[in-house]
């Protein structure tokens, strides 16, 4: 868990072995006003959506706080997302992104 510069708590629950209510006890206790759930970093290459653009991409690192994305498609240049509002593909859009890589010779 960390405390940013406003106060708020950011609480990352990926696969961390760690006790979800003694963490949150701990961000109340301190007296966080907001508290932030962080998904755990991806791998690189993982395929994921950009929900506040629409955009799948793939997981190429971090910026700052922020979680950077290249088009799966070769559709433009990388952008950053806010990790809150990232999600894992529908298995349509899997589909989507591996169809695109075999028409675009970039299979596998």
């Amino acid at each position: 868990m960390e405390q940013t510069e406003s106060g708020d708590c950011r609480l990352a629950l990926g696969s961390l072995d760690i006790d979800p209510g003694k963490e949150l006890a701990f961000a109340v206790l301190t007296g966080a006003s907001v508290l932030h759930a962080i998904k755990a970093v991806p791998t690189a290459g993982e395929l994921l959506v950009d929900t506040s653009t629409g955009r799948l991409g793939r997981f190429r690192g971090m910026e700052g706080e922020r979680w950077r994305l290249a088009g799966s498609f070769g559709n433009g240049e990388p952008w950053t997302a806010d990790p809150l509002k990232v999600r894992e593909p529908t298995v349509n859009e899997r589909v989507r992104a591996d169809m695109a890589a075999v028409i675009g010779g970039k299979a596998g």
